[in-house]
């Protein structure tokens, strides 16, 4: 089976065309002149040509090799082009950013978290995807997503950015006018209560904690 070349031989080729010097190109790539020759033997052996005619104080491509690097020439420069934008990249990031995260979350990175972001890297473009249900990042197309940590799949990389999330149960005056103020969790089963989905479809235990003791209550409500 033909065997292709490796990057490394075709800008050696390229480099001894230029050069017109087995030195000169092993200086330039860093590599051994014994090196470079043992590559191009072992290349024309592959493609069945001689690509370098070589004396004891020259060498110059041949006919065929001519053609070949000049072929090499725009494609091997696209490539560096392409490898230093990636490089300048590093420094200055650019393109497009897609994220995904809940209404509640988007909410919070549109007021501070992205403006900044936008700021620091103008040549950044962000996509916000608000979605209360859970998507499979990779296959979606995203960069990241943000999540509760108890809700990351163990397969996904994760890197915490905030501290625990807490939410603070409420009611309104007028409903508590008429009714006896809950004061333990226990309480809550005496009261009418909204009740909430979670992406799975799952009724949403509410959720408490105090001195390490946690406690899911399953509370009653004619709203969902």
């Amino acid at each position: 089976m033909y065997e292709q070349p490796s990057l490394a031989e075709l800008r050696a080729l390229a480099a001894i065309a230029r050069h017109r010097s087995f030195r000169k190109a092993a200086d330039e790539l860093d590599m051994a002149s014994s090196t470079i020759s043992h590559m191009m033997s072992g290349l024309e052996t592959r493609v069945g040509t001689r690509l370098l005619n070589r004396t004891t104080r020259s060498v110059s491509p041949t006919e065929a090799g001519e053609r070949l690097v000049a072929r090499l020439r725009p494609i091997l420069q696209d490539l560096d082009d392409a490898l230093a934008e990636i490089d300048a990249g590093r420094d200055q990031p650019k393109g497009n950013l897609r994220l995904t995260a809940s209404e509640t979350v988007s909410m919070m990175l549109v007021q501070k978290v992205i403006p900044a972001f936008l700021e620091r890297f103008p040549e950044m473009i962000v996509e916000l995807v608000a979605q209360p249900a859970f998507v499979d990042i990779v296959a979606e197309g995203y960069d990241a997503g943000f999540r509760l940590g108890e809700a990351v799949p163990l397969d996904m990389v994760a890197v915490r950015i905030g501290g625990p999330s807490r939410m603070i149960p409420v009611a309104a005056p007028s409903y508590l006018a008429s009714r006896q103020r809950p004061t333990t969790p226990d309480d809550l089963a005496r009261h009418v209560c909204i009740r909430s989905r979670t992406p799975n479809g799952r009724l949403y235990k509410w959720e408490f904690e105090r001195r390490g003791h946690a406690i899911a209550v399953d509370v009653n409500g004619r709203l969902c």
